[in-house]
């Protein structure tokens, strides 16, 4: 669930398995035209926030280190409150495609 008044500072977030700077990663809502995500460094959230609430259960915890493997995108300002479809695409540099969806809801 996102909050309506969140929405501007949350971005959509995708870690492609053996991505590259030849991949391409596009994600589309709903019934909107499909973006181009943008390939940037940095450490994955997910894993980020796993290792916190571990780290202190579990001995010796990998920390996450910086990833090329992250695309990110903004979230559409304008989507209205309700229950929203994410497609994401990505294309290799072989050509090969993969599809991933989830639901989301905006209160």
């Amino acid at each position: 669930i996102i909050l309506k008044q969140e929405i501007k500072d949350t971005k959509i977030i995708v870690n492609v398995f053996d991505g590259s700077e030849r991949s391409q990663v596009m994600y589309k809502i709903d019934d909107l035209p499909e973006k181009e995500m943008k390939q940037t460094n940095m450490e994955d959230p997910y894993l980020v926030n796993l290792y916190n609430l571990t780290k202190n259960k579990i001995e010796r915890p990998i920390k996450p280190a910086v990833s090329s493997l992250i695309w990110i995108a903004p979230l559409n300002e304008n989507l209205k409150t309700g229950v929203h479809k994410i497609l994401i695409t990505t294309r290799d540099q072989f050509g090969n495609i993969y599809t991933a969806g989830k639901v989301f809801e905006i209160e």
